[in-house]
């Protein structure tokens, strides 16, 4: 048994196949009962319960879990999802995008440090006048 637990700590491969085989577990259930939430969601309440009651040590999927932490913008990310969709965005049409992104980001981070700037030297003017 031990030599099973060192393979699942060591292969991030078989770490991975846990995980996914809690999300297809609770994907089947919610398919099978017509629930009206997500089966990942059943999958990542089947997770919490099999690592609360140590039934599945943390370690079997502490590598796995953390590289899919790190990895988890990429799939929240709309934009990402435009590109998948639409090839043209990888053109003209996606320069110009991306300079607007960029702009835009860049006026917003301007404006708040001027902003936050400004607040700091009125609060330590009112602090000297104190």
């Amino acid at each position: 048994m031990q030599k099973f637990i060192f393979l699942f700590q060591k292969n991030l491969l078989l770490q991975f196949l846990l995980i996914f085989v809690l999300w297809f577990i609770g994907r089947s259930i919610a398919l099978t009962l017509h629930l009206s939430f997500l089966g990942n969601l059943i999958g990542l309440v089947l997770l919490f319960v099999l690592l609360a009651k140590k039934i599945i040590p943390l370690k079997k999927v502490d590598h796995a879990a953390k590289i899919l932490l790190l990895e988890m913008p990429l799939f929240l990310i709309p934009a990402i999802l435009a590109i998948t969709i639409h090839p043209e965005f990888f053109g003209f049409l996606g320069l110009k995008i991306l300079a607007v992104i960029f702009i835009g980001t860049l006026a917003v981070m301007l404006v708040t440090a001027f902003i936050v700037d400004l607040s700091f030297r009125k609060t330590e003017g009112e602090k000297k006048n104190d």
